[in-house]
Parts: structure tokens; C-alpha cells; sequence
């Protein structure tokens, strides 16, 4: 019957893909608690904050939302000085947005992870390339 057992188990770590130690096949199967199967880690991809230079050539206040697109009219813009240069942390895939108001955009610009430095234009309307 153990042979069976055994047998059994193989077929099972065959069909599903699941690793089972060689232990837990010698005890006779998951009967024993103190067996674990290795379980199989999920792969997560966590991004990484991205230090950006924002350099402002326009010699006017303007509102910058930096951050996640979906909440992009949710009134978190920051606004920075004329002539300044500062800056800000995003993530890959994050929208840098000059703002005329909380509901309003003038440009935005997409972060990818190679993105180190993002100016605005001497008007204050748009990014330079």
C-alpha cells in the first residue's frame, strides 16, 4: 500500500508542478505535519522610488502634481518657484503634470526609470525635451 502511496504522490507533484520533499514521500504522504511541501515564492515586482531633478525656467510660480496618474485632479499639487530647480520622488510609470488649477492640466510628462531630470519650458505651458 505504501508503494501506492508513493506512487500516488509522484503523479500528483507531476500534474500540479508543486515541489514535495523527498522526506515527505518516504513518511507516506501529508499524514505527517511536520512535512512541508516547498512552496513555491510569488514573484512580486516592487518599484523603486526615483530621485528626479525638476528645473522650473520659467520665472513664475507653477503647481507641479508628481505621483500616480489615476489621482492626478485629486489636489495634491506642490507648487515651486521661478527659476528653481528641486527635487521630487516618483516611480516608474508616475505622470509629472504642470497644473493651471486642481482640475486643470497644462502638460504632463511620463516617468520611466531612466528619467533623471525634467524642466519646464521659460512659458511655464510645457516641458522641454
Amino acid at each position: 500500500m505504501k508503494w501506492f502511496a508513493k506512487c500516488m504522490i509522484a503523479l500528483a507533484v507531476v500534474c500540479t508542478g508543486d515541489k514535495v520533499s523527498a522526506q515527505m514521500v518516504a513518511d507516506g504522504g501529508m499524514e505527517n505535519p511536520n512535512v512541508l511541501a516547498e512552496a513555491k515564492a510569488p514573484s512580486t515586482s516592487i518599484q523603486k522610488e526615483l530621485s528626479v531633478e525638476l528645473k522650473n525656467d520659467c520665472g513664475k510660480q507653477i503647481a507641479i502634481y508628481a505621483g500616480d496618474k489615476k489621482e492626478v485632479f485629486g489636489g495634491h499639487a506642490q507648487t515651486f518657484g521661478g527659476m528653481s530647480k528641486n527635487t521630487i520622488y516618483v516611480k516608474d510609470g508616475d505622470v509629472v503634470c504642470i497644473m493651471n488649477d486642481p482640475k486643470t492640466i497644462q502638460a504632463c510628462s511620463i516617468v520611466k526609470a531612466t528619467t533623471t531630470k525634467i524642466e519646464v519650458n521659460p512659458g511655464g505651458n510645457g516641458f522641454v525635451k
